[in-house]
């Protein structure tokens, strides 16, 4: 039985990661197809694919493609919160869908390119688009307590910007780098990071 080498390790490790977010993005395909069909409820499909988007995200940590951490992150914020996915809810999801497989199959996203991609993605919104205006700002909120990153990011939502919530604040320094937000708000103590 032959030794494998580190390099050689690492590299299946990585095309094992390859290989099931490949599966959980198909996955997504077919619940997508579900809600188009009938055959699956608005509310089923939003608790389904709020998960695939949530498995994927931590399926591409392991996976070294520029620009696929943060497509994961911003479908995974885009879902999270939805109660409903309906059939004219589908494009918007179409379009994460197909970024992220063609990431997937060896589509190469420029470093450059990464913030404008994120920035043309569908946002989650949780306010009523008649009563603000609506602002092209993107924020970065880095806070490790969930319960505190979600009052701050439903306010500033309410003021019109696109937020987008990091919990881990090593993860965020990739996001943050990739998406070249317009700010980022932090907490001023972060966990992971004292000795």
């Amino acid at each position: 039985m032959r030794v494998l080498s580190e390099e050689e390790l690492e590299a299946q490790y990585e095309q094992e990661a390859l290989d099931e977010a490949r599966d959980v993005v198909a996955s997504l395909e077919v619940r997508m197809q579900q809600v188009r069909s009938g055959t699956l409820g608005p509310k089923e499909a939003a608790a389904l694919l709020a998960q695939d988007a949530s498995n994927l995200r931590l399926k591409v940590k392991a996976v070294n493609l520029p620009g696929l951490t943060p497509l994961s992150l911003r479908m995974d914020d885009f879902l999270g919160k939805a109660t409903e996915v309906k059939p004219e809810h589908l494009d918007d999801l179409q379009r994460f869908s197909d970024k992220i497989s063609s990431i997937l199959d060896g589509e190469e996203l420029p470093p450059e390119e990464i913030a404008t991609v994120i920035r043309n993605l569908p946002h989650k919104s949780t306010f009523d688009v008649a009563d603000v205006s609506v602002t092209d700002k993107e924020v970065i909120l880095i806070m490790p307590q969930r319960t505190a990153a979600k009052v701050v990011e439903r306010e500033l939502a309410a003021c019109g910007y696109r937020v987008t919530t990091v919990l881990d604040p090593v993860e965020a320094f990739q996001i943050v780098v990739e998406t070249k937000p317009d700010l980022v708000i932090t907490t001023a103590v972060m966990p992971s990071f004292q000795v």
